[in-house]
């Protein structure tokens, strides 16, 4: 019943009882108000499905705890309150006051709301929790204090061990002292670059990616109510100094400083790295490496650093610069904005940003829009706009925020509504802060790469790095830049631009459920012998890799169309000096490439095609062809950098018929340079294959899984 009907309905019912209705002053001989009256059945308390003021379909099943957006009569708030805490139900620590109405948050399952709602009859609306980080970001810092107590009182936080799963951010240092940030990051764990800089984060940078890197967007895990697991740790080297910048020359030094104090501290923590800055001062490189990106990849690659261990980098595209983002200059200013050092490391997992931040709460904002549509590229991110054989970047793309466009001039402005929530360095003169852009998208995916590593120990970087780009798909904003018919491989490459690979998902990453199954190779292989006959290295072995499909539950769905996604993904020791000779493509030290056997082809035949696009490419000749129609992006433009991912589409009895893969060598300077003696060197890879029947009902785990001892048959 609306507010303004429940003075007046009682009064239109009684006059329906009494008297009847008149027309031009004679009796109708029907009662009075009987349109309206006639019309009732039976009167009853509205139940959660009358209150419920969203889509029908997103209402929370039964059983389930759910954040209930709860719209109360204006002075009930007490009374409210008074009846869950004698239900021992969860409310928010501070309800909004209007004219007219209160809204709190209220964490119940659907049949605890409802005896709330009969024991107070003060409900008049129920929506699902729409907060955005505007609400807590605006907060009075005592309240803001309030629910990070709340918080605190929520988490389960990983101990300090010595093989711990740990992001390392490199960046302008962490507050420790922040009671959301206490638990996770010791004092000892925290270091400087140049002790002159001092511990203290001064910028606040370092502490708002300290809480994205352990939560995420604050937002939906302060306006939730179950607990809080945090599997791992925080370090912080502080790299950025409280005033000014850094050399350009000296910025691949400072991040070797930076990582082994961090490792002389705890080399046995299975890291994360976590580089947020960029630099301007060398764009546009055009893809070219620059001597921080070249670093990055020594450090990835174990080169140079004791002990030579892997190691894995989340680094940041960087930002537009000094450009007014509008409406209209969306996306094509972001087009031409290149991805800044050392974004194109070859062995860093570069980072760009995307938005799914829609809602405008603010009423001051009551007249502006979202400028990107929701799953698009973030307003701020730059691009990889460069080919010629260089590396595809970024690689992912995460939530970074939105800007809100005026109504008037259709510039983007930065607004918490479209902001991420995280941590902030002046606790508690105010506890939080927003942020936005790549910054946080990179500290977002450090998350999810050390979420992997705690899942699973022992995984190695180059793994995990296969994993995350194996799980990522397009949204279907990205997609909507493909033709809308049969698009052809050229069409695709607007799309790795702007966003890589796509948006990461962590649960396919870590889990294969009954419909998806994910098989992971973890091998090594030598790509060059020498020849005596030539008298110089040549390509050496190649690894197939059978591989267990279920045969008979593929070939038994006839033409069921399937997908196979599979992601190779190794780490080159790098060579600047050769791209300065002007030979760009033999700055990696060796290069892979994985290929799949056809449907009716024998292994020997298989084994000798191979062979011949090998020593092709290691000649220095053009890639080869796709190895089929049905791959997504064919090998032309998949065969760049040291990490390649394709997926193939097509019937289920196709894929049964295609259970080898190969992994093998092609061309790179340790083969070219023989006389630097690394001709001998080994390569390590890691080989991802995922098989997805997408809606269809039909178990493709259970068959692998009773046969995982012979998982990987190996033929040299």
């Amino acid at each position: 019943m609306p507010v303004a009907a429940r003075g007046c309905f009682p009064r239109i019912v009684e006059d329906y009882r009494t008297r009847n209705s008149r027309y031009k002053g004679k009796d109708t001989g029907k009662p009075a108000n009987s349109d309206l009256v006639d019309g009732i059945r039976s009167f009853h308390l509205a139940d959660l499905r009358h209150l419920w003021a969203d889509d029908q379909a997103l209402f929370p099943q039964s059983g389930t705890t759910f954040r209930w957006e709860t719209w109360l009569r204006v002075g009930t708030v007490d009374r409210l309150r008074s009846e869950a805490q004698r239900l021992g139900l969860k409310l928010g620590p501070a309800p909004l006051h209007f004219p007219e109405t209160d809204v709190i948050l209220v964490h119940a399952t659907p049949e605890q709301m409802a005896g709330l709602i009969h024991r107070t009859l003060c409900v008049a609306r129920l929506k699902r929790s729409s907060t955005t980080a505007d609400f807590f970001d605006g907060l009075p810092p005592r309240d803001q204090a309030a629910f990070a107590t709340e918080l605190v009182d929520r988490l389960r936080t990983a101990p300090r061990t010595r093989n711990g799963s740990v992001v390392c951010l490199l960046d302008t240092g962490v507050n420790t002292g922040h009671p959301l940030l206490a638990g996770s990051i010791h004092p000892d764990d925290c270091h400087v670059a140049d002790p002159a800089w001092g511990l203290t984060d001064s910028s606040g940078h370092g502490t708002e990616l300290a809480g994205i890197a352990l939560y995420g967007d604050l937002t939906p895990v302060l306006d939730g109510a179950g607990p809080i697991d945090l599997p791992h740790r925080l370090e912080s080297v502080k790299v950025i100094p409280p005033r000014g910048e850094n050399a350009y020359d000296q910025l691949g030094s400072i991040t070797r400083i930076a990582v082994e104090f961090a490792e002389v501290s705890g080399a046995e923590c299975r890291r994360v790295y976590c580089l947020a800055t960029s630099t301007d001062e060398d764009t546009s490189h055009d893809g070219f490496p620059t001597t921080w990106s070249s670093e990055i990849d020594q450090l990835a690659a174990g080169i140079g650093v004791p002990g030579g261990n892997r190691r894995l980098f989340c680094v940041s595209g960087g930002n537009v610069r000094n450009e007014r983002i509008t409406a209209a200059g969306y996306p094509g200013l972001n087009d031409g904005a290149e991805i800044e050092s050392p974004g194109q490391a070859w062995n860093a997992i570069t980072v760009g940003a995307m938005t799914d931040k829609q809602v405008l709460s603010d009423p001051s904002l009551a007249r502006w829009r979202p400028l990107a549509g929701q799953g698009d590229l973030c307003p701020m991110s730059r691009t990889g706009c460069w080919g010629g054989g260089w590396p595809i970047k970024p690689e992912l793309v995460l939530e970074g925020g939105n800007l809100a466009v005026h109504p008037f001039d259709g510039a983007g402005y930065s607004v918490p509504d479209l902001a991420l929530l995280t941590t902030g360095k002046d606790h508690p003169n105010p506890s939080f802060t927003t942020t936005r852009a790549t910054s946080p998208a990179t500290a977002g995916l450090a998350r999810l790469a050390a979420l992997v590593s705690d899942a699973r120990p022992d995984l190695w970087p180059e793994t995990i790095r296969a994993l995350l780009v194996g799980s990522a798909s397009w949204t279907p904003a990205m997609l909507a830049n493909l033709p809308p018919e049969s698009p052809r491989k050229a069409d695709y490459e607007t799309l790795l631009r702007r966003y890589g690979y796509g948006v990461p998902d962590l649960g396919r990453a870590m889990w294969s459920a009954s419909n998806c199954l994910s098989l992971i190779v973890q091998d090594h292989l030598q790509p060059y012998r020498w020849s005596e006959e030539s008298g110089r290295p040549v390509i050496n072995e190649m690894k197939l890799f059978r591989l267990p499909w279920p045969r008979d539950v593929l070939s038994g769905l006839q033409t069921v169309t399937v997908t196979m996604r599979v992601t190779l993904s190794y780490f080159i020791e790098p060579n600047p000096s050769e791209t300065a000779r002007g030979r760009k493509l033999r700055y990696a030290s060796h290069g892979l490439r994985f290929k799949m056997i056809g449907p009716d082809e024998t292994v020997d035949h298989f084994r000798h095609r191979i062979n011949k696009v090998a020593e092709k490419e290691a000649a220095g000749g053009a890639a080869s062809g796709s190895d089929s129609p049905s791959w997504t992006l064919g090998s032309h433009r998949r065969d760049v950098g040291s990490l390649h991912s394709d997926i193939w589409t097509g019937p289920a009895s196709d894929l049964a018929r295609r259970n080898v893969i190969a992994v093998h060598p092609v061309g790179g300077w340790w083969k070219e340079r023989a006389h630097l003696d690394r001709w001998s060197g080994t390569a390590r890879f890691s080989l991802v294959v995922t098989i997805d029947t997408g809606d269809v009902d039909v178990d493709v785990y259970t068959p692998v899984a009773t046969a995982i001892a012979a998982m990987v048959t190996v033929m040299t």
